[in-house]
């Protein structure tokens, strides 16, 4: 969906060959967690008119250590509107010899993917040094032509490279305006004038790396971002308003007048689908949607942001994100059953800025159905999800509302408590006295944490299946065997999957004496915060609730001669219990995890990391067995 998904970072500028890029000149501070310096960028785009600008972009940046290498490449996007039209860099070593020269005939270009049908083409170089450090310069120039929707937006900074300086120029005619937003560490803009146009300047300098640190914030939070978005635009010969919100879905209304007519065939098909009931006709209609279409991306030219027409969909059966919202409610059209057509950004970023319209913030499109005592929100491009279900990736996020002069801002709804988002581990297992094990495992996964299962579930062959399996279990040597899985596609859909373990190796003999881990799987819970020290806030953005029972049978003519205590650890940012419980030959672990969504300063690390060491020591437990 290209025009909602066009997230430009420009890594630019004018360079000046004479300029001192040599290792010893990095100020200390910009080396600490960095595996490469950005040392100079400068990016100057130049609007002409309402269709025509040039992007000029100069980038040096020094790769330390072969942990940088990646951040050496270079990658940007050409289609119909955006061509590459200059390129040269070079790659100097530590010493300042020129170790290669990079022309425009070094650039490799491919299509995207095989699964888009798109005008879009990745064009990329993969460096190369032959030592470490190195300095790799870049220069290139990209004509945009045929409608400007968006302006690059200012980001300068990469995880692990710091910034010794960079700058983003936008330059527009007089007789039009932009607007922009900035997070909280992004800079203002100096304005100019230069012969008549308007000139907005945003330079950053001295950023150090972000340090890579699980669970930390979302990373445009770290670093200077600014989004930039005209006011009046024109993109594939189409113009419109971005102002607002409102002008947003004014425009987009636009593209999908006339999309919706539908074969007569279809038509009758939904005619017969329908009851008195909406709720049931809608569930039945998309249903119907399900099972008759499939997913193909399509990104041609004016077609990032219109969707091709309904009758081409019930013609061919596939569709993209666009296409296949717009099929559905032109179904739900012949019912008189009314939807919104909407625009999210499925993933981590929920919110969007109700004061500042772009097309860049959204990368998504789902139908809202408003019925008069319920809400519907329809994701037309999974099969494999239930009628109504909210997905993690649009749970409790901003969308907005496609409908004319009514087009607004909304929240779709957080649709189950986070307690409901669960795991559960049932461990049936039997214990001979040469620490040989087979047992039985029922794992169940409920509302989101399903999601993440599907495809182990529906897609993946017998062979990966158990090769996955086998990765998450604590005893080497281990077979799997007997997998079956249930996918239950219901209001709180889950994922059941039971299989066999024969385990060689799961017990410790020494002497007379039996040593059995108390828990099958791995979970390097102490792995998770490995460091010392901590830089970001810790923020927990989905909730973790898992609970694993474990029944062992051990041999007879043994005894217990060391158990686990039990334990019931509660914190601000969660709670673990584990208890176990005898009876007869038979012992029942059960473990207990809970950590809500949340986020906690960085001065609570040492709290948050020892409850996680805390958690792994009791998953780890060992229970001694001794002959009698």
């Amino acid at each position: 969906m290209k025009g909602f998904l066009v997230f430009v970072l420009c890594f630019c500028g004018s360079f000046v060959c004479a300029q001192d890029f040599s290792v010893n000149k990095i100020p200390e501070n910009l080396k600490e967690d960095a595996y490469a310096v950005i040392r100079f960028e400068e990016c100057s785009f130049i609007q002409t008119d309402i269709n025509n600008a040039t992007e000029k972009v100069t980038r040096v940046i020094t790769v330390l250590d072969e942990k940088g290498k990646d951040l050496a490449h270079i990658q940007f996007y050409q289609d119909k509107f955006r061509r590459l039209k200059n390129f040269s860099g070079e790659i100097v070593l530590e010493s300042g010899k020129v170790f290669k020269k990079i022309g425009k005939g070094d650039l490799n270009t491919t299509m995207i993917s095989s699964e888009w049908i798109s005008d879009d083409k990745l064009t990329y170089y993969t460096c190369e040094s032959p030592s470490y450090p190195y300095t790799v310069k870049y220069s290139y120039e990209i004509k945009w032509d045929d409608g400007i929707a968006y302006y690059p937006t200012f980001a300068p900074a990469m995880q692990n490279a710091s910034v010794e300086k960079s700058t983003h120029r936008i330059q527009i005619p007089s007789s039009f305006s932009i607007r922009y937003k900035g997070n909280e560490v992004a800079p203002e803009p100096v304005k100019n004038t230069l012969n008549g146009n308007l000139v907005y300047t945003w330079t950053s300098e001295n950023i150090a790396a972000i340090r890579n640190e699980p669970f930390a914030p979302s990373y445009s939070e770290l670093v200077p971002l600014v989004f930039i978005a005209p006011n009046e635009f024109c993109f594939d010969g189409v113009c419109g308003d971005l102002s607002s919100w409102k002008t947003c879905g004014i425009f987009l209304s636009k593209l999908l007048s006339g999309r919706n007519i539908l074969p007569q065939a279809t038509i009758d098909k939904v005619k017969e689908m329908s009851t008195d009931d909406p709720v049931e006709t809608v569930k039945r209609i998309y249903a119907y949607l399900q099972s008759t279409t499939r997913y193909v991306s399509i990104q041609l030219g004016i077609g990032g942001y219109q969707p091709i027409p309904a009758m081409e969909v019930a013609k061919t059966g596939f569709g993209d994100c666009k296409a296949l919202t717009n099929y559905m409610k032109a179904m739900l059209d012949v019912t008189g059953i009314k939807s919104e057509y909407s625009i999210v950004h499925s993933g981590g970023k929920k919110d969007m800025f109700t004061d500042f319209s772009s097309f860049t913030q959204a990368n998504h499109v789902i139908l809202f159905v408003p019925l008069k005592n319920d809400t519907i929100w329809l994701e037309c491009t999974a099969k494999e999800y239930p009628f109504d279900y909210i997905h993690s990736g649009i749970s409790g996020h901003d969308v907005l509302l496609v409908s004319g002069e009514d087009s607004k801002l909304y929240r779709i709804r957080t649709d189950v408590p986070d307690s409901l988002n669960n795991e559960e581990h049932t461990v049936n297992m039997k214990i001979q006295k040469d620490g040989t094990s087979s047992y039985s495992i029922k794992s169940r996964y409920v509302n989101q944490e399903m999601e993440s299962k599907l495809n182990f579930t529906l897609y993946m062959n017998e062979k990966d299946r158990m090769s996955t399996l086998a990765k998450g279990l604590s005893a080497s040597k281990s077979q799997i065997r007997e997998i079956n899985t249930n996918y239950i596609k219901s209001k709180n859909p889950e994922v059941d999957i039971n299989y066999m373990v024969e385990s060689p190796m799961y017990a410790n003999k020494t002497g007379s004496r039996l040593f059995i881990p108390t828990h099958p799987f791995k979970s390097n819970y102490d792995k998770i915060f490995y460091s010392n020290t901590r830089k970001y806030d810790v923020e927990f953005k989905y909730p973790i609730y898992e609970t694993d029972t474990i029944i062992m049978e051990y041999p007879d003519g043994m005894q217990i001669e060391t158990a686990p205590k039990p334990v019931n650890l509660k914190s601000t940012f969660g709670t673990f219990s584990s208890k176990l419980i005898q009876n007869g030959q038979n012992i029942m672990i059960v473990y207990q995890i809970s950590i809500p969504p949340g986020r906690y300063p960085a001065s609570l690390y040492p709290e948050i990391k020892d409850f996680f060491t805390q958690i792994e020591k009791n998953y780890t437990g060992k229970l001694i067995l001794k002959e009698k």
